[in-house]
């Protein structure tokens, strides 16, 4: 059970929840219940922007709710989070495509209504409402650790608001290594999520290009936050 948190805005608005499970679905909408936030339940052909929720939940079940993903996210400024089967790349395919956060199945509902608070929380923070209404700058989704600014949605990388240049390969480890930030991947893993079933890549392909991204990382004197893992793989700090 989650512990329940005064509401952090008027409730008046439901989280949508867009799956095709029905059992997940009860779950869902029974925690969020606990949580004093009301739900419905609707296809991914529903019109978000006239529902204008509070939230979005959309499990992703195949490759077309992608685009159900992008739509969502082109009609409505609500917090979007998606549910999905696969790892790293597919996490990372929902973020471009307009989700705030993204989970992969088995879902562990408590970690999910976090989440949902998480994401509503920053958005009140951030003001984002008013700055919609007001034809603010829309913000993409990103990953960010103290300096550092990983914009999934336009595949760039900043530190201190300078664009560094990277390539395809260097970005997805460093989004990895981000999503994970402060523990410890190994060459496996890194191997396995960024170069899928190449079987021609080995553990020596993930060395050569961490080298060259932590010398990116680390231009202009800044401190290098990339750091080994003897034996194991890599940590960003």
């Amino acid at each position: 059970m989650v512990v329940t948190q005064t509401p952090i805005c008027t409730l008046t608005k439901p989280v949508l929840l867009i799956s095709e499970n029905q059992s997940l679905c009860r779950d869902i909408r029974s925690s969020l219940d606990d949580e004093g936030l009301k739900s419905i339940n609707a296809s991914e052909h529903v019109l978000v922007s006239e529902i204008d929720p509070l939230a979005v939940i959309l499990d992703i079940q195949s490759g077309h709710h992608f685009e159900v993903c992008r739509h969502i996210r082109e009609t409505s400024t609500a917090p979007l989070i998606g549910l999905t089967d696969g790892g790293y790349r597919e996490r990372i395919r929902a973020l471009a495509a307009g989700a705030d956060d993204c989970m992969t199945h088995p879902i562990s509902t408590d970690e999910l209504i976090a989440r949902v608070n998480a994401v509503l929380a920053c958005r009140a923070r951030r003001g984002q409402d008013t700055e919609d209404e007001k034809g603010g700058v829309e913000h993409g989704p990103a990953l960010t650790m103290h300096d550092l600014r990983i914009d999934v949605g336009c595949h760039e990388v900043t530190i201190d608001g300078s664009r560094l240049d990277l390539t395809s390969t260097e970005f997805n480890l460093l989004a990895l290594l981000a999503e994970n930030r402060g523990h410890a991947v190994s060459r496996r893993k890194l191997l396995a999520e960024v170069w899928g079933n190449n079987e021609s890549q080995t553990a020596r392909a993930v060395d050569t290009h961490i080298c060259r991204l932590r010398r990116k990382l680390g231009r202009g004197g800044r401190p290098v936050r990339l750091t080994s893992v003897k034996g194991f793989g890599y940590r960003l700090q």
